[in-house]
């Protein structure tokens, strides 16, 4: 009996804590997907700020969240005493920070059901990614902080979470998990083969070459936009949280010498001659001394040519050249970067290659991962694999996940 279509509900909130990505799609977990509808809420200004120092102190603490508990003091003048009295938190800890960004996360969902004019209970399931925190696969460790069960009873639906942990407890890389999203999306538009590359803090690759995913081939290729938001955030001292329009990359030049430094030493050690499946954590992703000599337009200039020359290496480990390309994630909101990819690839491709913005072959743009989370509930929920060799590095076909009841 083939798998009944049902509405699922994806949320995402990436590397750039800016807010919350909420996508609602029909599917059957399989072969089938139809978009319905997108949102985006957006994070208070300070609310960003206090994860990301939350963020550095995990990162500090390898991803221990009952230590960090204990080093961690937030400044008194927070700013979001509105938001704890909202959700009757009492104070500003971290596992109430914790429960905060849920219940947003839960306010998110609400939102985009009522532009809708749906009701909760036609909504089968939410898939929450929840917020990276820490990412070392190495270590067997990744963590993506959220109250997966709180979500679930806030909404009266049930929730699927903990999509990376079953893949990392068996070797593998934790992501990209998106992949066979890309896959579902590319078969029903008769796109198959292309390359698709979604640059977020951190960039991806999937090649998608065959109609199997057994045939999947992803990984991470480098920084997306990770280091140029870092970059920008301390030189201006969190007065401004990314190069906006690629405003500052575009003014300033390419240091061919500062390049050639982050390309030997802005990524661990050998990472971009590792034989793929591979993923990165943003803090795996360093800055070179070099760039302290250059202005602060010529050192984006360089760290968008950086990202761009990390993610056309991504063809050194393609058996097959995919002359068709479809750019995905908010770093491409940044000219520069696109800028620099599209003069590097074609380069490096004999025949000039088409690149296609996911917008301009019907997909979304902003939303496609907050989707992906929507789709892999519903393959969750039918014991479908989410991982493959060629993506995580999985030694067979992997699903994952977890679902939480909507208790009253």
């Amino acid at each position: 009996m083939l798998p009944k279509k049902t509405l699922c509900l994806g949320l995402m909130s990436g590397t750039s804590m800016d807010g919350i990505d909420a996508a609602l799609v029909e599917t059957d977990g399989n072969e089938y997907v139809r978009s319905i509808a997108s949102s985006f809420y957006a994070y208070p200004p300070e609310l960003r700020t206090l994860l990301k120092l939350s963020e550095k102190i995990i990162r500090d603490c390898q991803g221990d969240l009952t230590k960090a508990e204990q080093i961690i003091v937030y400044p008194s003048d927070h700013g979001i005493d509105a938001l704890l009295k909202k959700f009757q938190l009492p104070q500003l800890t971290l596992s109430n920070l914790i429960l905060l960004s849920t219940f947003l996360h839960a306010e998110a969902v609400n939102s985009l059901i009522q532009q809708q004019n749906l009701n909760h209970e036609e909504i089968e399931y939410v898939g929450y990614h929840g917020q990276t925190m820490y990412h070392a696969p190495h270590e067997g460790k990744t963590l993506q902080v959220g109250n997966c069960q709180k979500l679930a009873e806030f909404l009266q639906i049930p929730v699927i979470g903990d999509f990376r942990l079953n893949d990392v407890a068996h070797g593998g890389q934790g992501a990209p998990l998106a992949p066979i999203y890309h896959w579902v999306l590319a078969k029903q538009e008769g796109l198959i083969p292309l390359a698709v590359l979604n640059c977020g803090g951190i960039a991806n690759v999937t090649f998608i070459l065959r109609d199997e995913p057994s045939h999947l081939t992803a990984f991470d290729t480098g920084p997306g936009n990770a280091l140029l938001d870092r970059l920008v955030r301390e030189r201006t001292d969190n007065q401004m949280f990314y190069d906006e329009n690629g405003k500052l990359a575009l003014a300033g030049k390419v240091n061919p010498a500062a390049l050639e430094t982050l390309m030997q030493s802005g990524l661990p050690q050998e990472f971009l001659n590792k034989k793929p499946p591979k993923s990165l954590d943003t803090h795996d992703c360093h800055f070179s001394k070099a760039l302290e000599e250059l202005s602060l337009e010529d050192a984006c200039a360089t760290l968008a040519a950086f990202s761009a020359e990390c993610m056309v290496k991504s063809l050194d480990w393609c058996d097959i050249v995919p002359s068709r390309w479809v750019l995905a994630g908010g770093g491409w909101y940044n000219p520069a970067i696109l800028r620099e990819f599209t003069q590097r690839l074609e380069k490096h491709c004999q025949k000039t290659p088409q690149i296609l913005t996911a917008k301009q072959v019907g997909w979304q743009h902003d939303a496609l991962e907050a989707e992906a989370f929507a789709y892999l509930a519903k393959r969750v929920a039918n014991g479908l694999p989410l991982s493959f060799p060629g993506t995580t590095g999985v030694a067979k076909p992997l699903t994952g996940g977890k679902i939480y009841g909507a208790r009253i």
